[in-house]
């Protein structure tokens, strides 16, 4: 309601009054002033019966004050609106004493009329928009006034017989109290009709928005840590972080309504200090002590490229049915993953651990305004890139220090002040008191003990680099005096197998890894025995025992076995860190420890087939060992003096690089081939072709092979490149040459016809296939080489078939099968690929019943020995169904896309990996270029 209607109302109680009269009543009266005048005038009366009056009214006018702040609220600019309320009273009161009969009708008046007064504030506080409202509102106050206007006047006109009240009569009281009586009424009518109003719209509210929810989820979460139950402290911390990434934090304080919802954000909190902080336990302990808080919760490593990537693709394959196979590259889970965060409904919460620089992440933060994100780093400048920040540099207080010291000591009576002293030495820094309290705990001294041990230490260099701020180069000193006194507790061989861990995954590294081969590797005595190591490991809370069942290795994959139970060991990142610095500190023993790591590696890492037959049983184990390959990488890499290299180290890259390439698994494997390579030309003279240096560089086609139209000119020179090292290499050997290195020139010039066939060159191909064969014919037999012959054979095959000659296509395709069947048995995985291949080769010569009963039995294969969700058996799911699709058997044609996942192509020719499509026959259907779905097939089988 606008002021000028209250301005209106003013202007005519002031005419009624006159203005002189309103004038001197009308003096910017308030309750304050008002007080002050009543008490003179209760003063100023000798009757009972006039103070029990003014008594009654001293109640009375605490309910007029309500009713004024109401309407003072509505009229903040126009003092008087109140003000005549207050100055009609007081002149009422101070004329009406005289007749005390007068008095008392007046004062039960404003008794009852004022009674019902106190609730318009808070209907009003209730329903600050409703018009209607502020419409009786003033009705009332007019009224009101009205009414103490009219008793004024008659008082005044009626000065000297104003105790005869019958002059006023009892009926102008009457229809003064009947009309705010009424005009009260109606406001509260109004006030019942809002609530009703107001009630409806919330339920239709309610509903609208429970018909745009999504159906509840069931939590997701790829959290794998467990819950540290010696977490302590940081209480406020941890308040502060909830503050910054808790779902109430989506609403900015200052925040406007719009369309009737407010304005959110996307929450990103970034909790950076120096190592050893509890930045990854505080991460961690928020997720546990909030779980209610989030729907969802996924836990991203993103110290190093490869494990960012890998971590983040198990967001698509946890949240996304459809991603759960292992079909999908990791490029596409990735985009999936970030898609998902960036338009679900769900809340979640992101953790990126260890983030090294802040251009890593942020390809993976994703769009929007949802969610929660945290990030752990040790680089303070990452803090630019989140809505808030939270600087961990150990504890706030020394006293906070030595409770936690006092903690993790087992209940160990201690002197405070030792305590006190411990923390002065060693800083605030919870891994540094963790660690100090383990030695002191396994050690079983006294705090003065290792009081004394740390003080009689010289200083010993910093486990970071000098360009760190100096405003904590204190306290890693005192860090680093703790691991120090730790590690030089550990006997040589301990302190060996340990300074070996640190070029390993500190996820995890499978004892069986470790386990027997350090003896040798190492040089160890057997007489220290394995039990006595891992006490003295485990003692020091320098090197975790797990198992996969208790707590699974961060971004491991699941073997088709089932669960892989075996122990890993878990060296802390910050120990790696320590161990690392001090070995960069000493060269000699740095590559010694390098190439013992090494050699435990590539003695549980297997090595790939010559000619790079498929692999896939021996894919479990590479699932095992294959983070601790790019750990070593990384670390061969990093150091600013680089390690000197070995060629046995460019062949374990390769051989782990092509495992990639048969799991679909790009990422980081050209740069880890690239390192090889560069590794085989500092080792090698330029002009050895030396046989590694031909396989890795065949892989390297592979991966060129595959990515893109715009690689496979580099492809083709790579693939030369391999054939003119396997020809000089068996030339240089002269009469020294085996049945291999043969086998190996043969098996380059069919890499190179495979090459041209994806690129449609058959002719091309098919004078490069007459070659390798004549080439293996002179240095093995069928019987003697059986691999290489059936790979000759079904390309020869494929080549047959591109010219329109099905039989003798067949026949050779047929063949080749055969031979593997008999070499590796019907499960090896050439055989079944071969299989495959002839099931897709019938199904083009339009054979389709045999083509159905050949993918049938290398489906039911492929099954028996894959995993259910495994690329290859989705394949075979596939094309069964478009087979059974072509007999017009619908129903089991139905059935099968549902089985077969996302898939790779329609019937397809593969490669290894199932990739290059054959084209059209003369006379036959042309190949598909896409999978049709259940009612696509239905719907196309009518069509010629």
């Amino acid at each position: 309601m606008s002021d000028a209607a209250w301005s209106q109302s003013l202007e005519r109680h002031r005419q009624k009054l006159g203005a002189e009269a309103y004038d001197a009543i009308v003096q910017t009266l308030d309750y304050d002033k008002f007080t002050s005048a009543f008490t003179k005038l209760v003063s100023s009366y000798s009757s009972r019966r006039s103070i029990a009056c003014l008594q009654k009214l001293s109640r009375v006018f605490d309910i007029i004050q309500t009713f004024t702040l109401v309407v003072g609220t509505m009229v903040q600019s126009n003092p008087a609106i109140a003000a005549l309320v207050w100055g009609s009273v007081l002149a009422i009161v101070e004329l009406a004493r005289p007749a005390l009969k007068t008095f008392e009708r007046i004062t039960n008046v404003l008794s009852d009329i004022t009674a019902t007064l106190p609730r318009f504030k808070r209907y009003m506080e209730l329903f600050p928009e409703n018009e209607e409202l502020k419409t009786k509102a003033r009705s009332l106050y007019d009224t009101y006034v009205d009414f103490l206007i009219d008793a004024r006047r008659f008082l005044l006109r009626n000065s000297i017989l104003n105790w005869v009240f019958s002059l006023w009569p009892a009926s102008s009281f009457a229809t003064a109290l009947e009309r705010i009586k009424e005009l009260s009424q109606g406001f509260e009518d109004e006030v019942q009709l809002s609530a009703r109003e107001a009630t409806v719209a919330g339920v239709r509210k309610l509903l609208d928005n429970k018909s745009s929810m999504p159906s509840p989820t069931s939590p997701k979460t790829t959290v794998t840590l467990p819950r540290n139950d010696k977490f302590f402290g940081q209480v406020s911390r941890l308040k502060e972080l909830h503050a910054a990434v808790g779902p109430q934090a989506a609403q900015p304080a200052n925040s406007q309504v719009q369309d009737g919802q407010l304005p959110s954000r996307q929450r990103s909190c970034c909790l950076h200090g120096i190592g050893g902080s509890g930045k990854t336990s505080m991460a961690l302990e928020y997720i546990y002590r909030h779980q209610n808080f989030f729907n969802h919760f996924f836990w991203v490593n993103s110290e190093h490229a490869a494990e960012l990537a890998a971590s983040y693709a198990l967001i698509a394959k946890e949240v996304l049915p459809e991603c759960s196979h292992k079909s999908m590259d990791q490029e596409k889970l990735i985009r999936h993953a970030k898609h998902w965060l960036s338009s679900t409904t769900d809340s979640w919460l992101l953790i990126f651990d260890n983030v090294v620089k802040s251009d890593t992440i942020q390809p993976y933060i994703p769009c929007g305004i949802q969610g929660s994100i945290i990030i752990t780093t040790q680089a303070a400048e990452i803090q630019d890139v989140t809505t808030s920040s939270i600087n961990l540099q150990g504890f706030s207080s020394d006293q906070e220090g030595v409770e936690m010291l006092v903690h993790y000591l087992q209940n160990k009576k201690v002197a405070r002040e030792d305590a006190k002293a411990v923390i002065d030495l060693i800083g605030e820094i919870p891994l540094a008191i963790a660690h100090a309290a383990g030695v002191i705990n396994q050690a079983g001294c006294s705090l003065k003990e290792f009081i004394t041990t740390i003080k009689e230490r010289s200083q010993r260099a910093t486990i970071w680099s000098s360009d760190k701020p100096s405003t904590i180069l204190h306290y890693e000193r005192s860090f680093t005096t703790v691991f120090d006194v730790a590690l030089e507790t550990l006997s040589a061989g301990a302190r060996a197998i340990l300074e070996c861990l640190a070029f390993l995954d500190p996820n995890g590294v499978p004892e069986e890894m470790i386990f027997p081969h350090v003896f040798e590797v190492l040089n160890i005595d057997r007489n220290l025995g394995e039990l006595e190591i891992k006490k003295q490991l485990k003692s020091r809370h320098l090197v975790e025992r797990r198992t996969a069942e208790s707590s699974p290795a961060s971004g491991k994959r699941s073997s088709t076995a089932g669960v892989d139970t075996t122990p890993v060991l878990l060296v802390h990142r910050t120990v790696q860190q320590v161990l690392l610095f001090q070995l960069d500190e000493a060269p000699p023993k740095r590559q010694q420890r390098f190439v013992q790591a090494f050699e435990l590696l590539r003695a549980v890492v297997p090595r790939q087939s010559p000619y790079r037959a498929p692999i896939n049983h021996l894919w479990p184990t590479y699932d095992k060992f294959v983070s601790n390959v790019r750990s070593l990488y990384y670390n061969f890499t990093s150091p600013k003096q680089p390690i000197t290299p070995l060629l046995g180290f460019a062949e374990l890259l390769s051989d782990t690089c092509n495992y990639l390439w048969e799991r679909n698994e790009p990422c980081g494997a050209m740069e880890m081939l690239r390192v090889a390579e560069d590794i085989c030309h500092e080792v090698l003279d330029p002009n050895d072709p030396n046989p590694i240096l031909s396989g890795l560089l065949a892989v390297v086609a592979s991966f060129e092979l595959n990515a893109s139209p715009d690689s496979r000119e580099s492809c083709l020179d790579h693939m030369r490149r391999v054939l003119d090292l396997r020809s000089r290499y068996l030339s240089d050997l002269g009469e020294r040459a085996q049945m291999q290195d043969g086998l190996l020139l043969g098996s380059g010039y069919n890499n190179l016809a495979w090459a041209y066939m994806t690129m449609g060159g058959f002719q091309e191909a098919d004078l490069l296939l007459r070659t390798s064969l004549e080439v293996k014919q002179a240095w093995a037999t069928e019987e003697t080489a059986v691999f290489p012959f059936a790979e000759c054979y079904k390309n020869l095959a494929l080549v047959e078939l591109s010219r329109g000659n099905a039989d003798e296509a067949i026949a050779l395709m047929t063949k080749a099968r055969h031979m593997m069947k008999e070499w590796g048995g019907p499960g090896a995985g050439a055989t079944m690929l071969f299989s495959f291949i002839l099931g897709n080769m019938l199904f083009c010569v339009r054979d389709v019943r045999k083509a159905l009963i050949e993918h049938l039995r290398t489906l039911r294969l492929r099954k028996e020995n894959l995993s259910g969700t495994d690329p290859y058996v989705l394949d075979s799911y596939h094309a069964v169904g478009v087979l059974y699709h072509e007999l017009g058997q619908l129903e089991p044609a139905e059935c099968v896309p549902s089985k077969s996942g996302i898939g790779r192509t329609s019937i397809v020719v593969p490669d290894e990996r199932g990739a290059i499509a054959l084209p059209p026959l003369p006379g036959t259907e042309r190949s598909r270029q896409a999978r049709p779905g259940s009612k696509q097939l239905r719907q196309s089988k009518a069509a010629p």
